[in-house]
């Protein structure tokens, strides 16, 4: 049984550049507006994010630190 992953108050400093090989996300900012993204999608997790990340199924992604 896959248990969802979820990172409560999720605050990023930095800007994290995320593209997703396997599975399934979904990001919610604090103003409650969910974004899911699967294989093949790149988005940007801008610095000063707040909200949440869960894994909706297992995940492999390759990301970069922006500075």
């Amino acid at each position: 049984m896959f248990r969802s992953v979820r990172r409560p108050r999720c605050e990023c400093d930095y800007d994290e550049m995320c593209h997703i090989l396997e599975g399934t996300v979904r990001l919610t900012d604090a103003d409650g507006v969910a974004k899911t993204f699967g294989p093949g999608d790149s988005f940007v997790v801008a610095a000063g994010f707040k909200g949440t990340w869960e894994n909706i199924t297992p995940v492999r992604k390759v990301y970069f630190i922006l500075g």
